[in-house]
């Protein structure tokens, strides 16, 4: 969406307008009325209009055509304008603009305007997707150039996306091979209907201790990716996927045990908020890359290693992760383990689905110690140094 030509360009059109009576513009109606000809259209339907020298016209030369549509209830109102004459540009304003016969007040009520986002054959089509109340809108059909011509106007109605919503979210400790590292770490899943959301429709991610205090993130990101999944806790072996995901990530110095909040402001309102009840650090044992051989059968691939079952806190691992990694460092595959596994074989066909997900390879891969609390949150995980696949 390009605002660059301004809301006050199109305030000094319509005032210019009024004050002059120019064409399409009216300047008459009564008191009540609008100061300038709209013509109510369908929010179902299209228009087909021109502009032309007979139309309002801005100091820059430029004509309009003002359409006004009703919503009956909330939806995303898709509006685009289509003309193969001129370098098309469109406006939303709420109703409430109609009102003002002041037309300095009509700023307040812009709400999209654009330029090229409906594509077309030369690029130059407008096209604005907006959810939107009930209530009046106004649609201003303008180009972006002095230029007269034809154009049709497509509006249409949907349902309005759903917001972003919270789902899994954990604070946790973790613990490296290599001893440096060790962390605590924050994670919310950010999902809009099940699906994976972009990083621009959410604003920010808090973090905020028993007394609504925020706690300061010693760094933050994004993650968003697709991977598969194969459960062997479960006999057979059950594969999932690809298992799209996406979410904000943050880590800390320190983390006392207690509870937490996790605030999720979106772009759009509403915003979500999450409780998380931590039961403080703990420090799981981890897999030694000593001990991990990889060896292929053919196609397949088979995975060994030694679990650390004497060291502290073994009692606590409920899961083992074994997780390959395409060249790039993405997780491609998590392959779920009770914790007195030591061997894992991958079927060749699973490992070609993995690997297509990434960057084409399967290049490491590391085992992780997990626990989780009472309410099945993951809140602890050691992390084994990463080994090559051959």
């Amino acid at each position: 969406m390009n605002r660059s030509r301004g809301v006050w360009a199109l305030v000094a059109v319509l005032l210019s307008c009024w004050l002059s009576a120019c064409g399409g513009g009216g300047g008459g109606g009564g008191k009540d009325e609008p100061a300038f000809k709209v013509t109510d259209l369908n929010p179902t339907d299209s228009a087909a209009g021109a502009l032309t020298d007979g139309d309002m016209k801005s100091p820059d030369g430029t004509r309009f055509d003002l359409y006004r549509v009703s919503l009956t209830q909330p939806g995303r109102l898709t509006a685009r304008l289509v003309s193969s004459d001129f370098d098309a540009y469109l406006w939303v304003f709420d109703g409430k603009a109609l009102e003002e016969r002041d037309l300095n007040l009509w700023d307040p009520h812009w709400l999209a305007d654009d330029d090229d986002s409906g594509g077309g054959t030369d690029g130059t089509d407008a096209e604005i997707s907006i959810d939107l109340p009930a209530g009046t809108y106004v649609l201003a059909v303008n180009s972006l150039d002095v230029e007269t011509g034809s154009y049709t106007l497509v509006v249409a109605v949907s349902s309005p996306a759903s917001p972003p919503q919270v789902g899994t979210s954990y604070l946790q400790y973790r613990t490296y091979e290599s001893g440096t590292g060790n962390r605590y770490q924050a994670w919310v899943q950010v999902t809009r209907d099940g699906a994976p959301v972009d990083e621009t429709e959410v604003s920010a991610v808090h973090l905020l201790d028993s007394v609504g205090a925020p706690v300061e993130a010693m760094s933050t990101g994004f993650y968003s990716g697709e991977y598969l999944s194969l459960n062997c806790s479960v006999d057979p072996c059950s594969e999932a996927g690809p298992l799209a995901e996406s979410g904000f990530w943050a880590t800390y110095s320190d983390l006392d045990p207690g509870v937490y909040g996790l605030e999720l402001i979106n772009i759009d309102p509403p915003n979500f908020f999450s409780v998380i009840d931590y039961p403080g650090q703990l420090a799981l044992p981890v897999v030694a890359s000593a001990g991990l051989q990889a060896q292929r059968v053919g196609s397949d691939l088979t995975l060994n290693w030694t679990n650390p079952a004497s060291e502290a806190n073994w009692t606590q691992v409920e899961r083992l992760y074994v997780v390959l990694l395409d060249g790039a460092g993405k997780d491609v595959l998590y392959v779920r383990l009770p914790p007195t596994a030591a061997q894992v074989t991958i079927s060749g066909t699973l490992l070609s689905r993995a690997a297509a997900l990434g960057d084409g390879t399967l290049a490491q891969w590391e085992v992780q110690t997990r626990a989780y609390d009472s309410n099945a949150m993951n809140y602890a995980r050691g992390y084994s140094a990463r080994e090559p696949i051959p």
